[in-house]
């Protein structure tokens, strides 16, 4: 593949790890370094049962043992907190073959080594290619302990039988040239899944001659007795069982508190129609009411509308011929008064231009004189027509 398809594919799935861009250089640079791994995404679940989905580098490495070279099938997992963490490497089994504890391999498959205990306690100093090679080193002074074959009911080889090594993929030219001949091994492919402690074997199942649970020789259709339990694995069975138990608990009071909060609310909203109801049918009586005061009004405006545009239609009217009595005698009046009001506006004006000294003391007198002797007579003469009215 493309190594530049491989490495969009990388940026496109490291969204969920904490420095990205270290975790990209280090898988880069060992892809580049080791072209026999490939990388990846998987499930990946730990002791305590939590699942992630975690970056695999799987495949084989190339190792030297007594100068021959074999190809280890691994299996890297990149941890979320790279490389604060360091990574989860396997030895990883084909499907028919069991893994025996090893001095850098546990039973499960899990590599262990001095590089990854300096990692922990040192992460700024490691990284994955060094990784690589620290196990390359390591299988090459120590190599994991062989495959043991899956005894199932067609098995018919025994465990000692010989055969090619599980673990050779390719022997080099020198073993040519020795005149061995090998038959082709086909390529072993990594099991990215758990590994199961039951496919442990004991020393009672390689030799099985000193087995005392083995059956009698003279009675070969005799079964060998059950293989027991592991109790590492009923322990953690028994964990995970109250760990279910517990969450379950847990979710069954939450579930149970969500219910009575939503009976409570179920009641309360029952409770609630009628009053809506009510509400409702008031607000529709209010809207009629108000429809019908709306009809009227916009009656009413259109009328008013209609004599407003009548009103503007007509001539101004002059304010003299308005004001009219209905007789001599009244207009007569009319005057009488609108004479009198003036002589006393007068008056007041004399009084005022005399403060001011704008006129002199004998004018004064002479004006307010003739005025008062006629506002007398006018005055006498509108109430003398108001008794001729009947107004008095």
């Amino acid at each position: 593949m493309d190594h530049a398809v491989v490495q969009k594919w990388l940026r496109s799935v490291l969204g969920p790890y904490t420095d990205r861009d270290r975790v990209f250089a280090d898988i880069d640079r060992t892809l580049i370094a080791v072209s026999s791994l490939s990388p990846k995404t998987e499930v990946f679940t730990f002791n305590d049962g939590r699942t992630q989905l975690l970056l695999n580098l799987d495949g084989t490495i190339p190792v030297n043992f007594r100068g021959n070279t074999y190809n280890i099938p691994v299996a890297y997992w990149i941890p979320r907190d790279y490389p604060r963490e360091p990574p989860m490497a396997f030895v990883a089994p084909t499907p028919d073959m069991a893994i025996r504890k090893g001095p850098n391999v546990d039973p499960s498959g899990e590599i262990g080594g001095e590089y990854l205990r300096r990692w922990r306690n040192k992460p700024e100093a490691c990284n994955l290619l060094d990784l690589v090679h620290d196990c390359q080193q390591m299988f090459g002074r120590e190599p994991p302990p062989p495959y043991q074959p899956q005894h199932g009911p067609s098995s018919t080889q025994s465990p000692l039988a010989p055969g090619p090594h599980p673990y050779q993929h390719a022997i080099n030219s020198a073993a040519g040239a020795n005149g061995h001949s090998n038959s082709p091994t086909p390529a072993i492919v990594p099991k990215p899944k758990g590994f199961n402690l039951l496919d442990e074997e004991d020393d009672s199942s390689v030799h099985p001659h000193t087995s005392s649970a083995g059956p009698a020789p003279g009675n070969p259709s005799v079964a060998p007795p059950p293989r027991p339990i592991n109790p590492e694995l009923l322990a953690l069975h028994d964990r995970l069982y109250h760990k279910i138990d517990s969450r379950l608990t847990t979710l069954s009071s939450t579930l149970s508190a969500s219910n009575a909060r939503l009976d409570v609310l179920s009641a309360d909203l029952d409770r609630g129609l009628p009053a809506i109801e009510d509400e409702l049918s008031r607000l529709k009586a209010v809207r009629d009411v108000c429809a019908t005061t709306g009809d009227r009004l916009q009656t009413s405006v259109t009328e008013l509308t209609d004599q407003v545009r009548s009103l503007q239609s007509r001539e101004d009217p002059d304010p003299d011929t308005m004001v009219l009595a209905t007789s001599i005698v009244g207009n007569q009046l009319v005057d009488l008064v609108a004479e009198d009001n003036a002589i006393e506006d007068t008056l007041y004006h004399l009084g005022r231009a005399l403060n001011a000294e704008r006129i002199d003391l004998e004018k004064f007198l002479k004006q307010t004189r003739v005025l008062a002797r006629e506002q007398f007579m006018k005055r006498a003469l509108a109430m003398k027509i108001g008794e001729g009215m009947g107004w008095a």
